[in-house]
């Protein structure tokens, strides 16, 4: 009886430790698991913290802007400027190489409210003898746009992406602005 019972006992102890076994193997697991989603993580946070860095770097110093622009933008006695065409536009990433392409040079416009606004700065331009700017104001910029008959018959097409002007984000008051550059673009 004795070493019945202490077979029973024993026979039950290795039941317990095989179900903790197996319950120690999920546990690990499910570890290896989280701590693969946490490298994971902070790789992304990491590579999205690098990047709002350098966005941050570009737009504190226009880094990347020709002299002349970033001295009338940063001019603080010039009024109705609205910054770089490209400053006032967010491309999705998929379509960055496609609208930076047909964008070029374009990207660096500036945008002002008016003629009035263009002439002091082109008076700055000179009496300081920074070079030139191109302006854009926003009363007279005229949108373009396709045809109906090309725009049916591109969107029919099985390469077609969308009209480079669809294809951004931006401000509605920008809308002849970027319709004037981009609106009869053909992304495919």
């Amino acid at each position: 009886e004795d070493v019945n019972t202490v077979d029973e006992s024993l026979k039950r102890a290795r039941e317990k430790r095989n179900n903790l076994e197996i319950d120690l193997k999920k546990v690990l697991a499910t570890k290896g698991n989280i701590s693969s989603e946490i490298v994971l993580n902070n790789r992304l946070l990491s590579e999205t913290k690098n990047k709002i860095d350098i966005m941050n770097a570009n737009l504190e110093n226009d880094s990347l802007l020709p002299y002349a622009i970033k001295s009338v933008i940063d001019n603080p006695r010039l009024k109705g400027l609205h910054g770089t065409f490209g400053s006032r536009i967010e491309i999705e990433d998929s379509y960055t190489t496609a609208i930076d392409t047909v964008l070029g040079s374009m990207q660096n416009v500036v945008i002002c409210d008016d003629e009035s606004s263009a002439k002091e700065a082109i008076k700055f331009l000179k009496e300081n003898r920074l070079g030139r700017v191109t302006f854009f104001p926003l009363n007279i910029i005229k949108s373009k746009y396709l045809d109906e008959i090309t725009s049916k018959k591109v969107r029919e097409d099985s390469g077609f992406v969308g009209i480079a002007s669809d294809l951004i984000s931006y401000d509605t008051k920008y809308k002849n602005i970027v319709q004037n550059l981009l609106g009869n673009v053909i992304v495919v």
